[in-house]
C-alpha cells in the first residue's frame, strides 16, 4: 500500500510542476483522487493507531510533505513560513478523510468537499 500511495503523490506532484501556480481546488482534487482509489485503502490510515500500525507516523509525514509542497505552489501561500505550512498541511491531513466520509452519500459530494475544505483553510489563514 505504501508504494501505491507514494506513486500517486509523486504523479500528482509532477502534474503540478507544469503549472505556474495551482489553487486550493488542485489540492482538493488530489484528496479526491486518493479517496476514489479504493486499492490504496486510504481510509485505513485513519482507523488504526500508532500502536496497531507502526508505519502510520511515516505515512502521515509523507502526506504532510505532499500537502506542504502543493501549498507552496499557491500564490497566496508563498510568503507563509514553513511552520505555518506544516500547520495547514496537518489540518488538511486530519480533516479531509473525515469530511469525505460524512459527505460520501451525497450526490454532489465532490463540490461540497471542495467548498468545505476551502472555507476551512481560508478561515484559518485569515
Amino acid at each position: 500500500m505504501h508504494h501505491a500511495i507514494l506513486q500517486t503523490a509523486t504523479d500528482y506532484l509532477k502534474k503540478t510542476e507544469d503549472k505556474e501556480s495551482i489553487t486550493l481546488d488542485d489540492i482538493w482534487s488530489y484528496c479526491l483522487e486518493l479517496w476514489q482509489q479504493e486499492d490504496l485503502n486510504v481510509k485505513m490510515l485513519y482507523k488504526v493507531s500508532v500502536l496497531d500500525y507502526t508505519e502510520i507516523d511515516k505515512r502521515k509525514h509523507g502526506f504532510i510533505i505532499v500537502f506542504m509542497k502543493l501549498l507552496k505552489h499557491i500564490e497566496s501561500f508563498e510568503d507563509e513560513s514553513e511552520a505555518e505550512l506544516i500547520n495547514y498541511a496537518e489540518i488538511i491531513y486530519a480533516t479531509y478523510i473525515p469530511l469525505l466520509q460524512n459527505l460520501a452519500n451525497d450526490s454532489n459530494y465532490e463540490t461540497r468537499f471542495k467548498k468545505g475544505m476551502t472555507g476551512l483553510i481560508k478561515g484559518i489563514v485569515l
